[in-house]
């Protein structure tokens, strides 16, 4: 990384996921972001998620497991490709998250204590329509406007944090792996 200046590592993917995936994966979501068997309510009024596998199988998920499926394994091949990574990467975990007003997520970096085996991050957005809800890296001072359709991918101990939701409703899919196949958590097959 000496070469390069750090958000060289950060890579911005437009179009990664078709408008018809995303209507149904928001479509799913908001259908079921009440089933306390699929989806989380968080400590907030307004935010939702479903971690899998940490809180739920991903099979719960069936009507949308294919697009979540193609979406994880495109996020690892572009990854890799970005990367120029040679090891295999494994699934870690993948999660589908609702935030609205007054939401967000502090400072922090995804390979955490209790999670060292992370090594790729990414998020895959499904709307902009929204205000605030950014994606901003405080050691950088970067920030990435989330538009509907994209991947953001990054290492992850990049600290990072998603800016509070001001207006409107973001929602998103986080995505990690792992070369460690013992320490891969998720299981897609």
């Amino acid at each position: 990384m000496n070469e390069k200046s750090p958000t060289s590592y950060i890579k911005e993917i437009d179009n990664f996921i078709s408008s018809e995936d995303i209507d149904l994966v928001v479509g799913y979501m908001n259908a079921n972001k009440g089933d306390s068997s699929r989806f989380r309510k968080g400590v907030e009024k307004d935010r939702w998620d479903s971690q899998c596998p940490e809180t739920y199988d991903i099979k719960q998920h069936a009507p949308i497991l294919n697009i979540l499926k193609k979406s994880y394994y495109e996020f690892v091949k572009v990854s890799t490709e970005f990367y120029n990574l040679k090891e295999t990467y494994y699934p870690y975990a993948i999660w589908m998250s609702i935030l609205g007003p007054g939401c967000g997520l502090k400072a922090h970096r995804d390979n955490h204590e209790g999670a060292e085996n992370i090594d790729l991050s990414g998020v895959i957005y499904l709307n902009d329509n929204f205000t605030g809800g950014e994606l901003y890296f405080p050691e950088l001072d970067h920030s990435y406007t989330p538009k509907s359709g994209s991947l953001v991918i990054f290492p992850s101990p990049y600290i990072h944090q998603i800016n509070k939701v001001i207006s409107g409703y973001r929602y998103a899919i986080p995505l990690w792996a792992t070369k460690n196949k013992d320490g891969s958590l998720l299981r897609l097959e």
